[in-house]
């Protein structure tokens, strides 16, 4: 089962610091939570606009285990960092 979230944040925030963090909290997460396979994180800023674009892709063993994460206290944690600087999100599952 793969999760996808993809966001569009404003280019003028800190996008290294608050990748770092996405990316520090997966880390987490990943040896916190069974079933929790692997992520992957990318970013697309285009020059001249005003925001850049986010891919996260999450593999799980199951819908159980991607319900388990959704749930745990550490991507409760990730929500709380990146809901104020989202200016659009989405997410997408796949059971390919």
């Amino acid at each position: 089962m793969r999760h996808y979230v993809f966001l569009k944040i404003p280019a003028k925030y800190d996008l290294p610091v608050l990748i770092g963090g996405i990316e520090r909290i997966l880390d987490e997460a990943q040896a916190a939570v069974p079933g929790f396979r692997h992520r992957q994180v990318l970013k697309q800023a285009n020059p001249g606009t005003d925001a850049v674009s986010v891919l996260i892709a999450l593999d799980f063993d199951s819908s159980e285990e991607k319900d388990d994460y959704l749930q745990h206290p550490l991507h409760l944690a990730l929500l709380q960092q990146i809901k104020p600087v989202v200016m659009e999100k989405a997410v997408f599952d796949s059971t390919d």
